[in-house]
């Protein structure tokens, strides 16, 4: 359950659709124009109001997209240092309503691996020392890195009972329907759906 769950969470990595939020369409459609003259600073400003109104209308399948969108694009602008986007997305964790917390978690935790595998050989040979570990991840052992990734994969499972009544539908903006309708699997905790994304290139532009 717990590997079919985080699959599911997953697909904020490696899926979307070509929705937006319907009285938001403009405001992305003039955010991506933005992106595309390579104006990251006039994107940035542009999400702002699409994520404050997409928190006031509990529409958090496309909050979250926004703010991994803003992430991205404030990396683009200070030099992609991945460290620095996992440090924003942790900033923005810790003032989001409780409903996106398993997603952003998800989200970090894969940021986090992403961190590790592109500098595996780093870790690998860091001594694993005994005393408490710094908050710089560019000091972190090889332990401390994998405690983190487990940490938050976890943390998105804390509230199973919450999961399990969240309807799948709520998260279509991330989440591609696949050939199986909701019936099948009608909450996050039971998604499995077939997974296809353009977030993995937003996700993956700040490293």
């Amino acid at each position: 359950m717990k590997t079919r769950f985080l699959s599911g969470l997953l697909a904020l990595l490696t899926m979307t659709t070509g929705l937006f939020g319907a009285s938001r369409d403009e405001q992305w459609k003039l955010v991506n124009e933005a992106a595309g003259e390579g104006l990251p600073k006039t994107a940035i400003e542009r999400l702002e109001p699409i994520i404050h109104g997409a928190v006031a209308d509990k529409a958090y399948a496309e909050a979250v997209r926004a703010i991994g969108r803003k992430i991205a694009l404030e990396g683009t602008i200070q030099g992609n240092k991945p460290e620095e986007k996992i440090t924003r997305l942790e900033a923005e964790l810790a003032k989001a309503p409780a409903a996106m917390k398993p997603a952003m978690e998800t989200l970090l935790g894969h940021w986090y691996s992403q961190y590790f595998q592109h500098n595996r050989w780093r870790f690998n040979q860091r001594t694993q020392t005994a005393s408490s570990p710094s908050a710089d991840i560019q000091a972190w052992d090889l332990a401390r890195i994998l405690a983190e990734i487990g940490k938050h994969f976890d943390a998105a499972l804390a509230e199973p009972a919450t999961l399990k009544t969240t309807p799948i539908a709520a998260w279509d903006f991330l989440i591609d329907k696949g050939n199986v309708p909701d019936s099948y699997r009608p909450t996050l905790s039971t998604s499995s759906r077939t997974k296809r994304s353009r977030f993995t290139r937003w996700a993956n532009r700040a490293e």
